[in-house]
């Protein structure tokens, strides 16, 4: 069984959204959007950017997980999705950052998401049946004067999926910000992990093991990726005050009885030094997945 949360962190000047876009795919072919917290005044289809009055703001898409960007869409093998600003039905596309001019009052700049099924066989290809949240890409923007909001957006196979194993996973949220972070400050911040027995798991205790995996990971670090450069940061992960490496397991038990679970508390923590030389305003993210196998 595998999971995912999107991890952000910043520089000083960069401020996090509130909200993140879920993006469901039903069975009968249809898309369902669901905005959890803050994403504008708009519907749960559109994400709205705040622009100061006379400042410039610039939006930009960044895939991430299995995602890419192809032909100016974000696309997650065969489900495309597209952006429209609303204000003049332009695209906005991936991987190509777009500045609004300054107006003379400020405003909110409300960008439409249209996500639509491709014609290539199974969604997801290559995801197992336990993986039913997925990272799709972040959308955000940058004002002048180093203001910035950013909204993930996340796939969630829930509703065309059918969990058949003994244990279930998931994130006490999608995605976390670690907050600033500078030379002489680290950044950190917690999540639970919940594993829940299913209801074709029995009463009996089951022990599981519980490894991460990063996105971008190298000689057993995890690493996040500076947004718009080739930098890597490396960063930790600690359970109980322990850290765990890519190449560690941890060892949990959920507890007889039908239907219970286990919490595992998690920490991710950023240290300052390691951005010693990036400019102000930089976001930095990684995509960490974890993987939970029962015992046989």
């Amino acid at each position: 069984m595998r999971i995912t949360i999107l991890l952000i962190a910043s520089l000083p000047l960069l401020a996090q959204a509130d909200g993140t876009l879920m993006i469901q795919p039903q069975p009968d072919k249809s898309i369902r959007f669901m905005a959890q917290g803050a994403t504008g005044s708009g519907g749960d289809d559109v994400l709205g950017f705040l622009q100061p009055a006379s400042g410039t703001l610039t939006l930009s898409l960044s895939p991430s997980g299995i995602s890419q960007c192809e032909n100016g869409d974000i696309v997650l093998d065969n489900l495309r999705v597209s952006f429209t600003n609303m204000l003049d039905n332009s695209r906005v596309l991936c991987g190509m950052p777009v500045t609004f001019r300054g107006q003379s009052n400020g405003r909110e700049l409300p960008l439409k998401v249209t996500a639509t099924p491709l014609n290539r066989g199974t969604l997801a290809r290559g995801v197992t049946q336990a993986q039913t949240m997925l990272p799709a890409g972040s959308v955000s923007a940058v004002a002048e004067g180093g203001g910035s909001q950013q909204y993930p957006l996340y796939l969630d196979l829930s509703a065309v999926q059918q969990q058949l194993e003994i244990l279930t996973a998931s994130f006490s949220r999608p995605s976390l910000y670690l907050g600033a972070v500078g030379d002489i400050n680290d950044a950190a911040a917690d999540v639970q992990l919940r594993v829940k027995k299913t209801a074709q798991a029995g009463s009996e205790a089951i022990g599981y093991s519980l490894s991460f995996e990063s996105s971008q990971q190298h000689n057993n670090k995890y690493r996040m990726r500076a947004a718009g450069q080739d930098r890597m940061v490396p960063y930790q992960i600690l359970v109980a005050g322990r850290e765990i490496l890519p190449d560690g397991v941890l060892r949990g038990t959920v507890p007889a009885g039908m239907g219970n679970g286990d919490v595992v508390n998690i920490q991710f923590k950023l240290s300052g030094k390691q951005t010693r030389g990036m400019a102000a305003g930089v976001s930095l993210q990684d995509t960490v997945t974890a993987v939970i196998a029962p015992d046989s």
